[in-house]
């Protein structure tokens, strides 16, 4: 669990693009991959201020939640108004299982969602990891080469060596691996003579001393070689490119089943499908929403003007013959707390419990609440439910979409950090 919540929330380079969880602490650096993040007692987390644009609170009442102990838990799973698998990207291994899903700029990922909203074929994307600073090109079929950085430094002609530095790193080679695995090794072969370090918490710096007339021409100044080899041949000593591919790509599904995609596409058209059931199932709930909060207002509004224009007596009356006079009048049990139940029922959560004071939103509202000014303010609410039910009518799940994906956009703009949305 203090594994799950440290990964969640790191935001370090090769981390997470958007990091669901806030890392109040150190929760590891860029250096060793978030291994020196300190003790679980250390440090503190809270949920990032997007992640309710990204999981909509609006969406609460139509998933389907869990059970244990006969008590509501967590939803067997969340639906996010983007697919997060390919915003953070993902690596595992399992019994019969590997997965390796890369991760993706959240703003091309919007693009393609309102692109299939408008009923168009998602685009092609390139890997994107936030505030990396090398180059990410494709080299064929499903295969990336993600390229590090490195600089020649200006050195006079007479130097005995030449200075490297090497700014940025492949993502998911490690500060500290590379010095270890890399660095050092070509230290003790002689092909640099010395390095620093001037890194900082998010960025690399590595400043090389390579000496002239390094076997293969590696900085020498021979004529045969030319720049492009040299910087190649640099590039290649030092270990700045890698590969990295989407054929293994195996995910969960809405079933909880095991699946192999082929391609980003198809996990665009799996979840695309899954979240517009979802916007359905929402629309569907709020109109059942404000059909009860509709005939709730109604009710009291006709309890009230009954009472006032004493159509109805309740003084000296026991509380079984008021409930028979109001059902013989047509007046309903609370509209709210049966709307509540079925949704309960709707998600697996267990029934409510059934009350004898159906009639309690009437009967219990206090004397103050009797009077010709509060007919005519619930009379207003009744009207503004109205309202809302006709405009409600105009909006499907296109514009349900549309407008999380604005939302979330306006929000992310709010935050530095995730300016890139």
């Amino acid at each position: 669990m203090v594994n799950t919540i440290v990964r969640l929330a790191q935001d370090f380079v090769g981390a997470n693009n958007l990091n669901l969880l806030l890392p109040i602490g150190q929760f590891g650096t860029r250096s060793t991959g978030g291994e020196d993040c300190a003790s679980a007692r250390y440090i503190y987390t809270a949920l990032n201020p997007l992640t309710r644009w990204i999981f909509p609170r609006a969406d609460d009442s139509v998933l389907k939640y869990l059970e244990e102990d006969n008590v509501r838990i967590e939803p067997q799973w969340y639906c996010p108004v983007i697919p997060m698998i390919l915003v953070n990207g993902c690596e595992g291994i399992g019994t019969g299982w590997c997965t390796k899903v890369l991760p993706y700029n959240p703003k091309e990922i919007i693009r393609n969602v309102l692109r299939m909203i408008d009923g168009k074929s998602p685009q092609k994307m390139l890997p994107f990891y936030r505030n990396f600073t090398g180059t990410v090109r494709e080299t064929s079929d499903r295969k990336f080469e993600i390229s590090g950085v490195c600089t020649l430094k200006s050195s006079r002609r007479n130097a005995r060596s030449l200075q490297v530095e090497v700014s940025e790193l492949p993502v998911g080679i490690w500060t500290q691996k590379y010095k270890e695995k890399v660095l050092d090794v070509l230290s003790r072969n002689n092909i640099i003579t010395n390095y620093k370090e001037l890194h900082t918490e998010d960025s690399v710096k590595f400043l090389l001393e390579i000496p002239k007339g390094t076997p293969n021409g590696l900085c020498s100044n021979n004529a045969a070689v030319s720049a492009d080899e040299r910087k190649q041949k640099l590039r290649k000593a030092l270990k700045l490119d890698s590969v990295v591919g989407t054929s293994t790509m195996v995910l969960f599904d809405e079933r909880n089943t095991l699946r192999k995609f082929d391609a980003i596409e198809e996990i665009f058209e799996v979840f695309f499908e899954v979240r517009r059931r979802k916007y359905i199932e929402r629309r569907e709930h709020q109109k059942r929403q404000l059909q009860a909060k509709l005939r709730f207002f109604e009710n009291q509004y006709r309890f009230v003007e009954m009472l006032l224009n004493r159509e109805l007596i309740i003084e000296g009356k026991s509380r079984q013959h008021i409930e028979e006079a109001l059902r013989s009048r047509n007046f309903e049990s609370d509209p709210l707390h049966t709307q509540q139940d079925d949704d309960v029922n709707n998600n697996n959560g267990g029934g409510g419990n059934k009350s004898s004071a159906e009639f309690g939103y009437l009967l219990d509202m206090p004397l103050i609440r009797l009077t010709s000014e509060e007919a005519k303010s619930l009379c207003e609410r009744r009207d503004s439910k109205r309202v809302e039910m006709d405009q409600l009518e105009h909006i499907d799940w296109k514009i349900m979409w549309r407008d999380d994906l604005q939302n979330l956009l306006a929000v992310s703009g709010c935050f530095v950090k995730w300016s890139f949305l």
